[in-house]
């Protein structure tokens, strides 16, 4: 066990979610190739996946935003729009540039086909960088709350904005409904930085948990149809992976192999599909049809590929640019 200084319980969440959205990105490209059946449980799979693992990426962004950031000023402001845009923009563009490529040399083997450069980089970002490009939108437009009160006000815009895209309130701009859907969730991480919303134990959290498998189970059956259930589910998936990662890690301490793979959650989010693609198109090129070949060499190229690289990248500065630009920028404010 090693103990750690950082807030061990937003690692794990990461950890989890980040899981979550390969193996989401994975099964996907499996079905689009036709390797693997669009069945029933895979749509269950998906559906209740993608209910929660993005949502936790805001939540974690907001409570760290709140908690560690003063931006309140405009002076602030801008110095904070312009390191998100150094940390998040380099990654994203470098990452996203290199998918588009990737897809137009694998256009007929890849999961998706995509559009043009321009497309992709400012009006429909693809996944999974599309996260990077709204939560830069988030910090354009959040400054950081003086007091409780000033984001109990926040949260309830928040929720508004949430509420007006579920009834049906849309734009057509990619930019802004996405915005308007995903703002809730940053706002309720930076909510949860003042420490008002209380966890529940283990055993609590596992129930509630239960209820929200069963609850998305009856919704992809038809048995249960409403325009806030996927609002509803994904609080209550949120709430109960967060409330089992505090109390499984209350005292501070962090497991090493949580560790471990949090320190690769941002190398494996940005990278996996970059090796998973090429891995599936030239087993598919060569014949493999072998499902279990593909799924154990698919993964190994989401997860570990991405984690290789990394340690490489590291050795051969300033490659790591890429991941981290931060490491090598630094914006700091005038006095």
């Amino acid at each position: 066990m090693a103990s750690s200084k950082r807030d061990i319980w937003v690692d794990n969440v990461k950890v989890i979610a980040c899981i979550l959205v390969v193996l989401g990105h994975f099964f996907q490209s499996m079905v689009k190739a036709n390797l693997l059946a669009d069945s029933f449980a895979y749509n269950l799979f998906e559906d209740t996946i993608y209910y929660f693992h993005v949502p936790l990426f805001f939540i974690c962004s907001g409570y760290l935003y709140q908690k560690y950031s003063v931006v309140n000023d405009i002076s602030a402001w801008k110095i904070n729009v312009l390191k998100k845009l150094i940390a998040l923009g380099i990654p994203y563009f470098v990452f996203s540039f290199a998918t588009w490529i990737l897809k137009k040399v694998f256009a007929s083997s890849v999961n998706t086909e995509i559009g043009g450069l321009g497309y992709t980089l400012f009006k429909h970002p693809t996944s999974p960088y599309w996260y990077l490009y709204i939560l830069f939108v988030l910090f354009v437009i959040t400054w950081t709350s003086k007091n409780v009160n000033q984001q109990y006000l926040m949260l309830v815009i928040s929720v508004c904005m949430k509420l007006a895209y579920t009834f049906g309130v849309s734009t057509g701009l990619y930019i802004i409904d996405n915005t308007l859907a995903n703002c809730v969730w940053f706002v309720l991480g930076m909510t949860m930085a003042y420490g008002v919303i209380k966890m529940t134990n283990a055993m609590m959290s596992i129930l509630l948990f239960m209820v929200f498998l069963l609850g998305s189970a009856l919704t992809e059956l038809g048995y249960i149809h409403f325009k806030l259930q996927g609002f509803i589910w994904a609080l209550m998936a949120c709430y109960s992976v967060i409330s089992l990662s505090h109390y499984l890690y209350n005292d501070g301490v962090q497991s090493e192999y949580m560790a471990t793979i949090a320190k690769y959650t941002m190398p494996i989010f940005l990278m996996h599909t970059l090796f998973a693609a090429p891995f599936r198109s030239v087993l598919i090129k060569l014949g493999v049809d072998n499902l279990i070949i593909h799924i154990v060499i698919g993964l190994v190229a989401s997860f570990v590929c991405p984690v290789i690289a990394m340690i490489i990248m590291e050795k051969i500065k300033p490659l790591d640019f890429m991941i981290y630009p931060n490491r090598y920028i630094s914006i700091k404010r005038r006095q």
